[in-house]
């Protein structure tokens, strides 16, 4: 994109913030929010399963569990900046009952089409109550096992 500057400081300024923005989707989702919490079977209840049967989920929001018949579980939740092209995630993460780093990928089954992203430690994966993560890094990975992004908590960080 070339532009003369010259002419008017406020119009290529403009200019220059657009095609910035522009390319904000062209390198992939990146990690803008990440947090673990406990969910239920009654957080992901819906009218829709109801009536059906089938899990649903918002548009925005895909989930992936460790136990896929089990919803009962501690969940990362991973708030994207746009949809991605993302094959995997790697969860690495220490429980607060242990000291060694424990290792688990979810592979999807479909690049996330919305910006939530939810990965479940269930059924026996799911951690006893009471243990909870004292640090963890999550990756998104791409095509090949790339890394396309990473986030991780404060205590993942320390040395």
């Amino acid at each position: 994109m070339m532009m003369n500057c010259n002419s008017s400081g406020f119009r290529c300024l403009l200019f220059s913030a657009l095609w910035l923005f522009s390319l904000n989707g062209a390198f992939g989702a990146t990690i803008q929010n990440a947090f673990y919490q406990r969910m239920q079977v009654e957080d992901f209840a819906s009218i829709r399963e109801y009536f059906s049967g089938i899990e649903h989920h918002p548009r925005k929001q895909m989930v992936v569990r460790t136990t896929p018949e089990a919803k009962n579980g501690l969940y990362f939740v991973l708030e994207l900046s746009a949809p991605a092209e993302v094959r995997a995630v790697r969860l690495s993460w220490i429980p607060s009952n242990a000291k060694d780093i424990t290792v688990i990928i979810f592979e999807l089954e479909g690049a996330p089409s919305g910006r939530e992203l939810l990965l479940g430690l269930t059924g026996t994966d799911e951690p006893v109550r009471g243990v909870r993560p004292l640090a963890w890094k999550i990756d998104l990975l791409g095509e090949g096992g790339t890394v396309l992004d990473s986030h991780e908590s404060f205590l993942w960080r320390m040395p």
